[in-house]
C-alpha cells in the first residue's frame, strides 16, 4: 500500500501512484478518524485476488491546497481509477458489504473499459472471512468510540484477533 500525506509535493505522488493501471484510493484522516486507518487493513483483505494497487491518502492538513482540491466532503471517501483516470467514487462508509458491492462494481466497470473478463466471484471461505473481519471491524469502532477508551489497546485488541482469524481461515482453506 501506498500512503501520500499533504507534504508540498502530494499533488505529484498522488498523480504518478494513480497514473499506471488499476488503484484503489482511500482518503482519510489517520490523526482524527482511528477507523480510516483501520479500515485500510481491512482493505487489503477485501482487494485480494483483484489486480489492484491500494493507496492511503491522509487528509490531516484540511488547508493545505491538494486537499482543498479533491472534490468530497466527508471522509472516508473512496476513489478508483484506471491508468490516471477516475471510473467510479464513493463518500462514507456504510457497511463493509456496501463497500464491497461498490468496488466489485467498479473493479467490473473499469474492466469493461479496459476490455477485461470480470472478476471472478469470492469462495465461499473467503465471503465467510470477510464477514467475519466486518464483525472484528464492528467491534474495534464500539472499543474506541466507548468513553475513556484506550485507542491502542483496542487496535492492538483487533490486530491480534484479526491475526488469529486469518491465521484460522488459511488453514480452512487449505
Amino acid at each position: 500500500m501506498t500512503e501520500i500525506d499533504t507534504s508540498s509535493n502530494a499533488q505529484q505522488r498522488f498523480e504518478a501512484s494513480i497514473a499506471k493501471g488499476l488503484v484503489f484510493v482511500q482518503f482519510g484522516d489517520d490523526s482524527r478518524c482511528p477507523s480510516c486507518k483501520l479500515l485500510s487493513f481491512v482493505l487489503r483483505q477485501l482487494i485480494e485476488g483483484l489486480d489492484l494497487q491500494l493507496v492511503f491518502v491522509n487528509t490531516s492538513d484540511p488547508e493545505n491546497s491538494f486537499v482543498e482540491a479533491m472534490e468530497f466532503e466527508k471522509i472516508p471517501h473512496f476513489e478508483l481509477y484506471l491508468d490516471g483516470k477516475l471510473v467510479n467514487k464513493l463518500t462514507g462508509f456504510g457497511s463493509y458489504q456496501a463497500l464491497r458491492a461498490w468496488l466489485r462494481e467498479a473493479v467490473t466497470e473499469a474492466a469493461n473499459i479496459a476490455g477485461l473478463r470480470e472478476p471472478a466471484p469470492d469462495s465461499d471461505v473467503q465471503q465467510r472471512f470477510i464477514a467475519d473481519t466486518a464483525k472484528l471491524v464492528a467491534q474495534y469502532q464500539d472499543a474506541v468510540a466507548a468513553p475513556g477508551a484506550d485507542t491502542s489497546k483496542a487496535f492492538v485488541a483487533y490486530i491480534v484477533r484479526h491475526k488469529l482469524l486469518a491465521d484460522a481461515y488459511v488453514v480452512t482453506a487449505a
